[in-house]
């Protein structure tokens, strides 16, 4: 019997067995599951895929009605995409929630800070405001972006949802209220990250007088008077320039006392003498 055959096979199964073995080891390194899911792809999920996020991006900016058409409007295997029935029902139902405002006139006050939360130490306050402002304005403009941040309203609050959506998109009309809306939004956000840096600048002392200084003395300035109010209680003051409280208030009273300045509650008085200081 010739054995030569035999041998030839079985020399040939073992090479064909390393190159499978090699051809097959990526797969070693990444999910089985996203493999074959890779290989099961048809043409129709890149158009699944980029309308599911389409109609995140619309239903981020309160937009329900082109979500949803966008949605229903798919022309393939929409049982093959279980999300879009789950993302359907969901943006129904928060659709529902919404209630229109007609007057946002009516609206009688509006007053936020806007502050981190951090679970490692005190919350921080980045920035306050007052009826007729805006807030979350740049998350609004990327809904992608995890949001950073919280909004907690200091007194009795009604808010007024703006459809960033239809605010961004080209109007056909060429509407003169619709580009005096961006042109607005532009502004805001301008004067926000103007806020930010400012109170970057007041928090760059080392020293709790010297925050204190940097933000009375503009406090002041923008008020155009030495005696002004702060829109912050003691500890709001305190989160604001990332400062202890205690701390805070006994810098204050060593101020008084030094005849810097005169306080009572969130009512400030800049003497004189505090130029010198500044």
């Amino acid at each position: 019997m010739n054995k030569k055959p035999v041998l030839l096979r079985t020399l040939l199964a073992i090479i064909t067995m390393v190159i499978f073995g090699a051809a097959m080891y990526p797969l070693a390194e990444r999910d089985y599951y996203e493999v074959f899911q890779e290989l099961l792809k048809d043409s129709n999920d890149k158009e699944a895929l980029d309308l599911l996020d389409e109609a995140a991006l619309l239903a981020a900016g309160y937009d329900y009605d082109t979500a949803i058409a966008k949605l229903e409007g798919f022309t393939g295997n929409k049982a093959k995409y279980p999300e879009m029935e789950i993302r359907l029902s969901e943006y129904k139902q928060q659709k529902s929630l919404l209630v229109a405002h007609n007057d946002p006139g009516a609206i009688p006050n509006l007053s936020f800070h806007l502050l981190i939360a951090d679970p490692a130490r005190a919350k921080s306050i980045l920035d306050t405001a007052s009826a007729g402002q805006v807030f979350a304005e740049t998350y609004a403009c990327v809904p992608s972006e995890p949001m950073m941040v919280s909004v907690v309203a200091s007194e009795k609050t009604e808010v007024l949802f703006l459809n960033i959506g239809r605010i961004l998109q080209v109007c056909t009309n060429n509407c003169s209220h619709h580009n005096k809306i961006i042109h607005n939004l532009l502004s805001v956000s301008a004067r926000k990250n103007l806020n930010l840096s400012r109170r970057i600048f007041h928090t760059s002392a080392k020293s709790i007088r010297g925050r204190l200084l940097s933000y009375l003395s503009y406090q002041a300035m923008k008020n155009g008077s030495r005696e002004f109010d702060i829109p912050f209680s003691r500890q709001q003051l305190a989160d604001y320039l990332s400062v202890d409280r205690s701390a805070l208030s006994n810098e204050l009273s060593k101020m008084q006392k030094d005849g810097l300045l005169k306080v009572s509650r969130n009512h400030f008085t800049l003497l004189e003498t505090i130029e010198d200081e500044i």
